[in-house]
């Protein structure tokens, strides 16, 4: 994966998440909470992506 694909897929997600969610451009209300849902989704996967690959291999984790 190039470097800047977390950045993009962030972005994106985000960006078309907000407006479908926003302004439902698609026929019923489901459709437009499921695709802005899973856009918001790849959003927050990419973040937490680029915070693992930011983070030291002897970095300590989360506790739960």
């Amino acid at each position: 994966m190039r470097p800047t694909t977390p950045y993009a897929l962030a972005g994106i997600g985000l960006l078309l998440g907000l407006v479908v969610l926003l302004f439902g451009p698609l026929p019923t209300p489901t459709l437009n909470y499921l695709v802005g849902g899973a856009s918001l989704a790849v959003a927050v996967v990419s973040v937490a992506s680029l915070i693992v690959a930011g983070s030291s291999p002897g970095e300590r984790g989360p506790e739960f």
